[in-house]
């Protein structure tokens, strides 16, 4: 799709973490440790790294609407390779 590698991982972070949260109560809770404390550890990092200028919307690093079907294909068929 041409999206800046970096930048989107940064967009995708806190979305993946959301998604993971009640597989990994324990990560989760060391995350919000290592964040002083943090209730939300996924809003505190969309927060720090929007505060901080990134780009957090896909869109707005160039994926077209037209690509999210074809990208959500490509996810899925992948997820088979990978285990949390």
């Amino acid at each position: 799709f041409g999206l800046p590698h970096s930048e989107t991982h940064t967009a995708l972070l806190p979305h993946a973490l959301r998604l993971n949260e009640p597989h990994a109560p324990h990560a989760m809770n060391a995350l919000a440790r290592a964040l002083g404390g943090e209730r939300d550890p996924p809003a505190a990092i969309h927060a720090a790294a929007a505060a901080a200028g990134s780009t957090m919307a896909l869109h707005q690093l160039g994926l077209q609407s037209a690509d999210v079907p074809r990208a959500a294909q490509l996810i899925a068929a992948g997820a088979a390779l990978y285990r949390n």
